[in-house]
């Protein structure tokens, strides 16, 4: 019994020094000397290669009042032009109400909205006379109006999945958005 105690006691120690070790060795094998070579000359590699010397900063991914899922979280007020304004430097007012402007313009912008109902909680926000045409627009709108927060989330979730019945189809509603 107090040989295994003694082997408890020991185990940690004795892994993290396998460890330690293996680690070192390893390093070795990847890590060489970068200094300076036999000749006296300092290290640079591929000092021959080509490499583009600009970088470009951007945002690859950003989403506007138009779909869903931003306009659900509280961006109720900026559009794809905002989008553009902001990317090119200028100021535009915030969903809160505040300034913002980038300190430098970026160098390109992808606004990535989902099409699916892109556009729609936006336009049953502002009571969209064509939306309120269909069903599911007055009970949408009746939603957002009834509590803005979790109308919004059920808004959100009701609204995503392609097969779900409640998807506005009117073929009037669904072509002003790309107009």
């Amino acid at each position: 019994m107090k040989a295994i105690c003694i082997l408890a006691r020991l185990r940690t120690p004795c892994l993290l020094a396998c460890l330690s070790y293996t680690s070192s060795v390893f390093a070795e094998d990847i890590f060489q000397d970068i200094g300076n070579d036999n000749q006296g000359n300092s290290y640079s590699s591929n000092i021959t290669q080509a490499y583009p010397y600009e970088a470009y900063w951007g945002d690859t991914h950003l989403h506007t009042n138009l779909s869903v899922d931003a306009n659900g979280m509280g961006n109720i007020a900026l559009c794809p032009d905002d989008a553009y304004h902001f990317a090119q430097g200028k100021t535009v007012m915030d969903h809160n109400g505040m300034p913002a402007k980038l300190s430098r313009p970026l160098d390109f912008l992808v606004i990535a909205d989902h099409a699916l109902n892109m556009g729609v909680m936006h336009s049953a926000r502002a009571g969209d006379p064509e939306l309120l045409k269909t069903e599911t627009g007055k009970h949408w709108y009746q939603l957002l109006q009834a509590n803005n927060k979790t109308g919004s989330q059920s808004f959100f979730w009701e609204s995503w999945a392609p097969e779900n019945p409640r998807l506005v189809r009117d073929k009037h509603y669904r072509g002003t958005i790309w107009q």
